[in-house]
């Protein structure tokens, strides 16, 4: 039987083995040539295990591999799950880009939910974001929106979530644009350091808060919900912000305030910045304008003499006005304030 040339036979390997999973070259390859005679009793066994034991771990990659794409056929997993939401037309786009689907429950078990989107699409949810979210386990053929986690090839299921509900850290898993919970370590002058599932991440300070934060320093040691901005496992590099999940709940926020407002109505505020020309107030989710010559009756000349960042109060609705591509609301501190000029008056009218 012919020998492979020398040097020609690692060819025969998958191009994609990583240098560690490739098996090494045997002595007499290395020099270019050839044995000049039959090898000796005790270098050929040696010479046939190397590679066959080199070659023990790219087979069991490859059956991964190969199980992996008899589950997906030839489309990728994202193509699935686009081609899944084009069917099924239950498929909804949240404010932060990801999948949410309506799905009906089909099955209750120890630690997962069993979820039914369509005739070929299945999904699983922990049972245990229900009985946090809604305190309660839901009940067979009741219908829910998840947001799509992730597709698991293996089992052909959507691993979704419930919305609002925060993950639980697991590095393998891990993807862009998950919720996850993480704890902040410590701070650097460039903003958070960050721990998920044992590894470290970074928060940038313009990602802490939607508005500005003086000292970052007090969130060490809290945990808090977090979306992924970016993600490179080979480089252990993981980026977080609290802000896009902050942004989320607060566009919630905003839809429930603005369905419920109305000129006249008189809403507690907190005050989130103080301009020359008045202070902007949360009304929940939106601000709103209190002007300056709606602040106090008496005349005033800076607005940060008689309010402060942070401050709570109680204002009159003035106006609302939601016909342009950005909200106006008109507030008002005086109008629900006595007026001591009135007030004035009244004595000197009563008393004479």
């Amino acid at each position: 039987m012919r020998r492979a040339p020398a040097g020609h036979e690692h060819t025969m390997h998958d191009q994609n083995d990583t240098p560690e999973e490739r098996p090494e070259t045997p002595q007499n390859e290395q020099g270019g040539g050839t044995d000049a005679g039959p090898s000796g009793p005790s270098s050929e066994p040696e010479t046939a295990s190397q590679p066959a034991q080199a070659q023990a771990k790219p087979s069991i990659e490859q059956s991964l591999d190969d199980e992996i794409a008899a589950a997906l056929g030839d489309m990728s997993i994202d193509q699935i799950m686009d081609e899944e939401d084009r069917s099924s037309g239950t498929v909804q786009i949240t404010s932060d880009g990801r999948r949410t689907r309506n799905g009906m429950i089909v099955a209750v078990q120890d630690k997962d939910v069993m979820i039914e989107f369509g005739p070929k699409s299945q999904g699983i949810c922990p049972v245990q974001q229900f009985k946090t979210l809604n305190d309660a386990v839901p009940e067979v053929g009741s219908r829910h929106d998840f947001v799509v986690e992730r597709f698991d090839p293996f089992d052909g299921l959507l691993v979704v979530s419930l919305p609002g509900a925060v993950q639980k850290a697991d590095w393998g898993t891990l993807e862009v644009g998950q919720i996850i919970e993480a704890r902040c370590i410590g701070v650097n002058r460039g903003g958070l350091e960050m721990e998920v599932d044992h590894h470290k991440g970074f928060m940038p300070a313009g990602q802490v808060e939607i508005r500005h934060v003086d000292d970052i320093s007090t969130f060490i040691g809290e945990k808090f919900p977090c979306k992924i901005i970016e993600l490179k496992k080979a480089k252990n590099r993981l980026v977080l912000s609290r802000k896009a999940v902050l942004m989320v709940e607060r566009e919630n926020q905003k839809k429930a305030t603005l369905e419920e407002l109305a000129e006249g109505q008189v809403r507690t505020v907190t005050v989130t910045s103080i301009q020359p020309y008045g202070a902007f107030a949360d009304l929940g989710g939106v601000d709103g304008l209190i002007h300056i010559s709606d602040i106090a009756h008496e005349r005033i000349k800076n607005p940060g003499d008689v309010l402060k960042v942070g401050e709570t109060l109680q204002v009159e609705v003035l106006k609302v006005d939601t016909s342009g591509d950005q909200v106006k609301i008109g507030l008002g501190r005086k109008q629900v304030m006595s007026n001591p000029t009135t007030e004035v008056m009244q004595e000197l009218t009563e008393g004479s």
